[in-house]
């Protein structure tokens, strides 16, 4: 079997962490997620916010393997991402 690794070097991380951002400002406007969330941990206090994660397109057909140590860090890069546009957003949508 072929083993596949996930290089966060080599995906659009702000492409990605953009579509992550703009489905969390939907759920907000829907009134999902508060808008005073900050932080992409604090969506887990209202949703399950791996789903923003796993229905974003990747821009490949490998998606970001948690099992693997280099989708970790991808993952992470994303999720470092989101955390500095939700910190810059306004408090109100």
């Amino acid at each position: 079997m072929e083993e596949h690794t996930t290089n966060p070097d080599t995906y659009d991380v702000e492409g990605v962490a953009q579509a992550v951002y703009a489905d969390i400002l939907t759920s907000i406007r829907y009134g999902e997620v508060p808008p005073t969330v900050r932080k992409f941990e604090e969506l887990h206090d209202h949703i399950d916010a791996n789903d923003y994660i796993q229905e974003v397109p990747w821009g490949t057909d490998l998606p970001a393997d948690p099992a693997d140590p280099a989708g970790v860090r991808l993952i992470n890069a994303v999720t470092d991402r989101v955390d500095a546009l939700l910190a810059e957003r306004p408090p109100t949508v």
